[in-house]
């Protein structure tokens, strides 16, 4: 028991919690317990029925699994403590602005705790998606706090992890839903207000700290950057798939010529990609592996834009080198441009330098094992963490992306179109637009193909009047 209690223990000085109290590690002494709690093994037993409760997954599993959830309950219990004991006012501490400085020293005890247990938990993807409701809850409280500390990036990143284990989640009640109708009768909902309360939270934050839309800026260098396309198509040969439209095999064959002819309009080398580096996972997975392998290869060019195989170039007028001008993106720190939206980022367009810095980026996207929103996740996660839940940044400020990345508004990479637009409270594509994607509009079903359609052809004209103009 004292192994387990000296690795629950927090730096800054929480160590363990029994009922509502702490013993701080570093003292030999131990904070007197209410009459009914006796022993630490007590605050075991109670972390430990309610993740039972909570999480019956996380009780019932192997030894080193149940003991990582049951170091971020201790820590997440001790950081309750020290929050709501932030919030008493000591008598002895006359002066208001030193009673509020105090205040928030607890809060930032608190945000501390819990960051070091959700540490613990992030570590090791698999234990952490055993219970993802439970996640999203502790994310929810520590981006509360955060933003109590007036650290609201802080608290948009804690927020967006979150938002992909409420996916995850989302995924599995639908699944059962599906599979067991009398689930589906007794949960006819999905944790409503925790859905209502990220949603709100996340678009607020998203209206104050997104990159603003701005009219993109004409390169004014010497020489544009060198880069080229790639996209990654892959459909199975000799006919549709089960279930979709019979013109599921004609997506490739809107997209593609589109983008060769932005390509050539530019002077790009354009590379299609039909085949799975990797055929046991899905076509969104393998786009990782398709541009590091594209990066490993001698001759490629300075940067490489990846495009998904539904997303269209709309303003020919618009080159890369205006997005790098119009980010800084010239400066030799940048190595990663990706549009951002209210949930995160979209990775069906991104822009990355061929430099040792981004192929051990993308060797750790690789490796990332938190899937669940597709490969946004795993790309997202590279971005923040684990830095975000740096227990001792949160007394040095807010948290700041890495310098190598730079977030894009949708209009100039990625802009999206109805439902991902309504659903996710994104921008929406406008004429004009550099590239229109159709994130989460599949081709099968019959109005995302009309509008696809109608979108190439709009793309196709715009690039005849771009060319007779030359």
């Amino acid at each position: 028991m004292e192994n387990c209690l000296a690795k629950c223990s927090c730096k800054i000085g929480l160590a363990t919690i029994v009922g509502l109290h702490v013993f701080p590690y570093c003292k030999a002494s131990i904070v007197p317990l209410p009459p009914t709690i006796s022993t630490a093994d007590t605050a075991v037993e109670f972390v430990q029925a309610l993740l039972e409760e909570e999480c019956p997954a996380a009780s019932s599993a192997n030894a080193a699994t149940g003991n990582v959830w049951l170091q971020l309950e201790l820590l997440a219990a001790a950081s309750l403590e020290e929050y709501f004991a932030g919030g008493v006012i000591d008598a002895q501490v006359p002066q208001l602005q030193q009673q509020r400085h105090l205040q928030r020293q607890r809060l930032a005890l608190a945000l501390a705790s819990l960051l070091r247990g959700l540490a613990v938990l992030m570590s090791r993807p698999a234990a952490a998606l055993l219970c993802p409701v439970l996640c999203v809850t502790h994310l929810q409280r520590a981006a509360e706090w955060a933003t109590a500390l007036d650290q609201p990036q802080r608290a948009r990143g804690l927020l967006q992890l979150g938002g992909a284990f409420k996916l995850e989640a989302m995924w599995r009640w639908i699944s059962a839903s599906r599979r067991d109708p009398s689930f589906a009768q007794a949960n006819p909902r999905f944790h409503p207000r925790l859905h209502a309360q990220y949603t709100i939270a996340m678009q607020q934050l998203h209206s104050v700290l997104e990159v603003k839309h701005k009219p993109l800026l004409q390169w004014r260098g010497p020489q544009p950057p060198d880069v080229e396309i790639h996209s990654l198509c892959h459909y199975p040969s000799g006919g549709a798939l089960e279930g979709q439209s019979r013109n599921t095999l004609t997506l490739p064959a809107l997209s593609v010529p589109n983008h060769k002819a932005y390509a050539a309009k530019h002077g790009h080398r354009y590379v299609l990609h039909e085949r799975l580096p990797k055929p046991e996972l899905e076509p969104q997975f393998n786009k990782i592996n398709v541009v590091a392998e594209a990066l490993g290869k001698p001759g490629t060019a300075q940067w490489i834009l990846f495009i998904d195989c539904d997303a269209f170039f709309t303003n020919f007028s618009t080159s890369v080198a205006d997005v790098f001008e119009t980010y800084g993106a010239s400066s030799k720190k940048t190595q990663f441009l990706v549009a951002e939206d209210p949930g995160g980022i979209n990775t069906g367009v991104f822009l990355i330098r061929n430099s040792a810095w981004s192929k051990e980026f993308l060797g750790r996207v690789d490796r990332n094992g938190f899937r669940m929103a597709w490969d946004q996740s795993m790309f997202l996660w590279e971005m923040l963490g684990p830095e975000l839940f740096d227990e001792h940044d949160v007394f040095r400020g807010d948290f700041a992306l890495k310098p190598e990345v730079v977030l894009v508004h949708q209009a100039h990479l990625n802009a999206f179109v109805p439902p991902a637009s309504h659903d996710w409270q994104a921008y929406e594509w406008q004429r004009g637009d550099f590239i229109c994607h159709f994130a989460g509009c599949p081709f099968r079903e019959p109005e995302c193909e009309m509008m696809i359609m109608q979108a190439a052809q709009s793309a196709a004209d715009e690039w005849i009047v771009n060319a007779s103009l030359q």
